[in-house]
């Protein structure tokens, strides 16, 4: 029979087994708590995150622009943040985290900043698919041709001038003078240049569109503490590259969108492409006409041809400032003829170098009668610029803010067409968000008070943009 043993234990151990359990309960509470804060950052990135994968769709697949709605943020991380964490049916789950809120600190909509945002947004999109050295390359062409116009520019005076000299010396001639094509020049510059730069003004675009609630002209929504990057002169080229890769113009239009001549719009700033093409026509002109003014001062034959001419009008007075004043007259009406010529074939598409030579010239002094009568057109040259790159000139000189407004206006036209509901002060680019989650002890020490009583909270804020 076997024998049996009575045991016992101390109070001393007892006491010590509670102390060893405390210290488990407590390592494992605190690992726990670790935890816990771990998952929440983790689930916060994600929920976040999430909130900015539903972009509109329609504005990238068009624009390949990114923004979201701001009425769906929040709702996204609420959905994201507050999911997977407390399941039936799978197990004890120790963590058991619950969302109890979520904040939208700040955010940045597409249009902060007077247009700002949308810059640094075309940049961040640009900057992957331009070299700066190309950039850099641009920036340089347009200072080449601003510093033309500064320079080289006419207002016409040099013509009336020359008129003046010439009447003048007709009152003084006793055989009258020569005919001069000076007063042909004159009325063509007071005409409507742009008929007399098309040749078929009926097949103009006639589209108008209400630019009432257009972006540049509603009051926008804004932003909370917005935070935006300034821009300069790299983000200037980034944006006009985009908006000569994305938007339509004269020579390349599109249709099914609010205004077919859509880079015209961004020059000219009316609500009908006729006005908008005429804007930037009259532009070219100036351009033309300063760049093929400093090429006639160069060229030592043509002003000798002019110098010619200008005797033969003013001659009979052999006042030697008379010829002169007659000879930069014929000049600038020289460069002005040129320059109609030049804008044509721009318009249809041709090439023209910004600075001319001797072999792409294309217009004699002695035609200049000829501009208003017949439809000349100046030479097509390989090695030139087309109309889409003057029009990239003429953006860089329009302010950054009032261009990036515009081209918001005339793409939000264009996604109005497909989806009625866009609107680009409603798209967030970047936020800040404040999630805050409760969680209870599970693993209780010496009778510590219910978990309702014990609740506590872990904060994350959590920062996300698409630049």
């Amino acid at each position: 029979m076997r024998k049996m043993h009575k045991g016992g234990i101390t109070v001393f151990t007892v006491l010590s087994l509670a102390l060893v359990v405390g210290c488990l309960l407590a390592l494992l509470e605190g690992t726990r708590s670790y935890e816990l804060k771990h998952m929440a950052s983790l689930k916060s990135q994600a929920a976040i995150e999430s909130s900015f994968a539903r972009y509109n769709s329609g504005l990238w697949e068009k624009y390949r622009l990114l923004g979201n709605n701001i009425d769906q943020i929040k709702s996204i991380a609420e959905q994201c943040a507050g999911s997977g964490y407390v399941e039936k049916g799978l197990g004890t789950n120790f963590l058991m985290l619950k969302l109890k809120d979520v904040e939208l600190l700040e955010y940045t909509l597409l249009t902060d900043g007077e247009g700002a945002a949308y810059i640094n947004a075309v940049s961040a999109y640009m900057e992957e698919n331009i070299l700066f050295e190309t950039a850099k390359t641009i920036y340089n062409q347009y200072e080449a041709i601003k510093d033309l116009i500064e320079n080289h520019s006419s207002d016409g005076t040099e013509i009336e001038s020359a008129i003046k000299s010439l009447e003048e010396v007709e009152k003084k001639a006793r055989g009258g003078t020569q005919r001069s094509p000076l007063e042909t020049i004159q009325k063509l510059q007071k005409t409507q240049l742009l008929e007399l730069v098309v040749e078929d003004t009926d097949a103009l675009s006639a589209l108008e569109y209400d630019l009432d609630e257009a972006v540049s002209y509603r009051e926008l929504k804004e932003g909370k503490k917005s935070c935006i990057e300034e821009n300069d002169w790299l983000d200037r080229v980034f944006l006009q590259q985009y908006l000569l890769t994305y938007l339509t113009d004269y020579t390349n239009q599109i249709s099914n969108r609010g205004l077919n001549y859509e880079l015209e719009y961004l020059i000219g700033g009316k609500n009908n492409d006729i006005e908008n093409l005429r804007e930037v026509v009259n532009q070219l002109l100036l351009i033309r006409e300063a760049a093929n003014l400093a090429y006639l001062f160069s060229d030592v034959e043509k002003c000798q041809v002019a110098e010619t001419l200008a005797w033969a009008l003013a001659g009979a007075t052999a006042n030697a400032a008379i010829v002169e004043v007659v000879k930069i007259g014929l000049l600038v009406a020289w460069a002005f003829g040129e320059s109609v010529l030049d804008v044509r074939a721009l318009l249809l598409d041709y090439k023209i170098p910004i600075i001319k030579s001797k072999e792409t010239w294309t217009l004699g002094i002695e035609s200049l009668d000829q501009i208003g009568s017949q439809y000349l057109v100046a030479k097509d040259c390989k090695n030139g610029i087309s109309y889409k790159t003057y029009l990239g000139v003429l953006l860089l000189f329009q302010r950054e803010k009032e261009l990036a407004g515009r081209a918001m206006d005339i793409q939000e036209i264009a996604l109005l067409k497909e989806d009625g509901s866009v609107r680009f002060d409603q798209l967030v680019v970047r936020a800040k968000m404040r999630m805050v989650y409760e969680c209870a002890p599970i693993f209780y020490v010496f009778g510590e008070a219910s978990s309702q009583e014990q609740l506590r909270q872990i904060v994350m804020e959590k920062t996300y943009g698409y630049y």
